[in-house]
């Protein structure tokens, strides 16, 4: 009987203990906000005009307009996750609401230690307490299994820009007004908490202009999330060739390739006479 008892005691510990650690593993986004602010403030140093505690949120920046067409081609989100690059933003309480503004975003490029834009908003910021307190429950309800990390990324596209086409003077105002027939929207503005775990990669988005398709405080498959955009989004990206063209092949991948190729070769045409000199 004792021996019973203290089998079943230990299986209790061992049960608790194991609850325990699961516990104490679970996150909420109060220290995902902490991490990025902590990472953000260790790279950011300039001559803001507002103390750096004023700035509320931090998110590593999506670094191409159309990532979400990319990621359905097969390419990797890392890729488009611009780390050198910070968006940042103020709420009103900075001393934005006496112009009218609700919140402003600022670009912050740590290579170049300067603001290089800001966007101010007139619309209230939807990064609410609601909005994190869904997020919340996404990551504590175990439904992604174990959280590896979550970071916070900020996305924008604009439509509404006419670069110009043509490269003499008197072709410079002139451009095609016929890649505009189809935007819906001028200006697209996101940002997501990035969620990596053990069973995959996941958006949680937060839609600040622009209709999407997607829903603030719900939680996306990364393609999941894709699909959606690309259905439902338009971005003039004829001006950007960088978005419509691959990138230039690399000529070393080529060499490489073209080497191992004929090592390859070489290596056969060596055990062939081998095998030859043996069968004399």
């Amino acid at each position: 009987m004792k021996k019973i008892f203290a089998l079943l005691l230990t299986l209790i510990l061992f049960t608790f203990n194991i609850f325990a650690n699961n516990i104490s593993e679970l996150k909420t986004s109060e220290y995902w906000l902490a991490e990025a602010k902590a990472e953000a403030c260790g790279e950011i140093d300039l001559y803001f005009n507002f103390d750096l505690d004023k700035i509320q949120y931090y998110g590593k920046h999506i670094s191409d307009d159309v990532f979400y067409k990319k990621l359905l081609d097969g390419k990797k989100f890392s890729k488009f996750i611009y780390e050198d690059e910070w968006d940042c933003i103020v709420d009103g309480e900075s001393g934005y609401e006496k112009e009218g503004y609700y919140f402003m975003k600022i670009v912050y490029y740590p290579y170049l230690d300067e603001t290089r834009a800001d966007t101010h908003y007139q619309t209230p910021l939807p990064l609410n307490e609601e909005w994190f307190a869904a997020l919340d429950e996404v990551l504590l309800s175990g439904d992604l299994g174990k959280i590896k990390n979550v970071s916070f990324l900020s996305y924008d596209a604009d439509n509404s820009s006419r670069p110009y086409i043509g490269g003499d003077e008197q072709e410079q105002t002139k451009f095609d007004e016929s890649l505009w027939d189809n935007v819906t929207e001028d200006y697209y503005s996101a940002w997501f908490a990035y969620i990596k775990s053990d069973t995959g990669e996941y958006l949680f988005p937060c839609v600040i202009e622009g209709n999407m398709g997607i829903e603030n405080g719900r939680v996306y498959e990364l393609y999941e999330c894709a699909e959606i955009m690309n259905a439902n989004m338009y971005v003039v990206e004829d001006f950007y060739a960088e978005l419509v063209e691959d990138e230039a092949p690399n000529v070393w991948y080529f060499l490489a390739a073209f080497v191992i190729v004929l090592s390859g070769i070489c290596v056969i045409m060596v055990l062939v006479r081998k095998k030859k000199k043996k069968g004399v």
